[in-house]
């Protein structure tokens, strides 16, 4: 049974109306995750990605799951409740921001959320990776116009072998490496 309220958690958090009385208990689930081994959060999200290690859930912020899973009433919620602290706090494996996690997803509304909220839009993961990168391998047209207007654009020093496989970007990648 665990497994399957793991699943359907944020499906049903998608359509929760945030309310006086809501609010609250979900900031309170969300603050767990500063306690030894995140807490009830950090069971939830063991729960929900089977063999996950604690330290990935340690550094993982809230913000960096609800960019993620492109929940973006909870990504306003914490907004709000916390201001832009997490905006730039990277997570996961590769050590990504919201802004990026959210851009590989195609969480467009979220992407769009999270640039309002001034999430630099030339971030790079731990290994360099722009996620402007993702945006273009994955053909996320409007997700990529967002990230350019932003100031997002490739740069010689960046990781781009993603953009290997991708014939359609090898123009600008050209540009970039002459």
């Amino acid at each position: 049974m665990l497994p399957y309220i793991a699943q359907t958690l944020f499906k049903h958090l998608y359509y929760v109306t945030l309310n006086e009385q809501f609010t609250p208990l979900l900031r309170r689930f969300f603050q767990t995750q500063t306690l030894p081994r995140s807490g009830n959060f950090g069971a939830w999200v063991q729960s929900f990605f089977d063999g996950i290690s604690c330290t990935n859930i340690e550094s993982s912020t809230p913000l960096y799951y609800a960019a993620r899973f492109g929940l973006l009433p909870i990504v306003m919620l914490i907004l709000k409740l916390d201001g832009t602290r997490d905006l730039e706090t990277p997570g996961g494996v590769y050590g990504s921001t919201p802004l990026h996690v959210a851009t590989w997803q195609g969480r467009t509304a979220v992407v769009r959320e999270l640039l309002k909220s001034g999430a630099n839009a030339k971030e790079v993961n731990e290994e360099r990776t722009p996620g402007l990168v993702w945006a273009v391998i994955f053909g996320y047209k409007e997700i990529e116009r967002m990230l350019r207007d932003a100031g997002a654009s490739f740069e010689p020093w960046m990781n781009l072998e993603e953009l290997d496989n991708k014939p359609e970007a090898i123009g600008e990648y050209e540009e970039v490496f002459p």
